[in-house]
């Protein structure tokens, strides 16, 4: 019985000390292929996002290098020898076996994760080598793993194709004026596809957990368990009526311990949205305004001057407690 084997070698990434005698290549080389989600808005950096995405080469010479801004998880795949694993590979990495025969090859370097992410700042061959033109492609579907799902609705006879010949995605910064950064130095922008989140792509998930409505000593594990299910945002109403139900008499402490809840979260690596109101749509009466404000000569939700002032001593009480 024949019997097939896949292998795939993990190999420790060392220097490569020949690359100051190699030709550079930028990333921006028509002949190297991009499949799957590229950012190539810098072009000294072509950077993609979500496992899977991988460059392709046709390439004559006996040795590639390639650098990489970033460390990464990355499949190689070279002619039909066996696909090798790098784990974390950075910098220039040398990615050809040296008893490589100097003749023409194909080379893909695949993103192996779902978090893993190519940073491409370039590529060099020795002198004598050289990029070749890629191969045209005669296949309407490519991708990489062991397997792929279709479905066929056609009537029996009928041909129908997909035109998969479309631009490549044009990722275009500052027309939404959105985004900012806090004192830590974490950064938030957002471009015409996706959020980024220290200059990587960033999903957020956002879950609501109102902390006065929950004993305190179960914080933790309903955050926990938030997170379990995928979150990694969690907003949370401040109630005005629970922290001063008697006027002038503010309580931070027990369930109302607003302090304790974002430390709490902090520590599950859960960002927080406050939520402060005054008004709050939480199912809560008179919106979250205490009961003695509704007997003030005032006009609540408005801009009556009497009005803010009791706002503003309640938004000053919670941003310094």
């Amino acid at each position: 019985m024949n019997k097939f084997f896949f292998f795939i070698s993990i190999l420790l990434i060392a220097n490569v000390p020949e690359v100051a005698a190699c030709k550079f290549i930028s990333p921006k080389n028509k002949d190297i292929q991009y499949v799957g989600r590229w950012d190539k808005s810098n072009a000294n950096d072509y950077h993609s996002y979500l496992g899977g995405a991988y460059f392709g080469i046709k390439f004559f010479g006996d040795q590639i290098n390639i650098k990489l801004a970033v460390p990464v998880n990355i499949y190689v795949k070279l002619d039909d020898v066996p696909t090798v694993l790098f784990r974390k590979a950075s910098g220039w990495v040398k990615i050809t076996p040296d008893s490589l025969s100097n003749i023409t090859h194909h080379l893909q370097v695949i993103a192996k994760f779902q978090d893993d992410e190519i940073q491409l700042e370039g590529l060099s061959v020795k002198k004598e080598g050289k990029l070749l033109k890629p191969d045209k492609k005669n296949f309407l579907a490519e991708f990489f793993g062991d397997s792929i799902t279709s479905e066929n609705r056609t009537s029996k006879g009928n041909t129908y194709e997909i035109n998969a010949d479309v631009p490549p995605m044009q990722i275009e910064y500052g027309k939404l004026k959105l985004g900012g950064s806090n004192p830590e130095g974490d950064k938030i922008s957002v471009n015409s596809y996706y959020i980024s989140l220290n200059n990587k792509p960033w999903f957020p998930v956002m879950g609501e957990f109102h902390f006065t409505r929950y004993p305190n000593q179960y914080w933790d594990e309903a955050i926990k368990k938030m997170k379990a299910g995928g979150i990694n945002v969690i907003s949370t109403y401040v109630f005005w009526n629970i922290h001063e139900e008697t006027e002038g008499k503010f309580r931070w402490d027990g369930n109302r311990n607003l302090r304790k809840f974002i430390d709490l979260c902090k520590e599950n690596n859960i960002y927080v949205i406050v939520r402060l109101g005054p008004f709050d749509h939480g199912e809560i009466r008179n919106g979250g305004l205490p009961d003695w404000l509704m007997g003030k000569p005032v006009m609540i939700r408005s801009n009556d001057p009497g009005y803010l002032f009791y706002v503003k001593n309640y938004t000053m009480k919670l941003v310094n407690n």
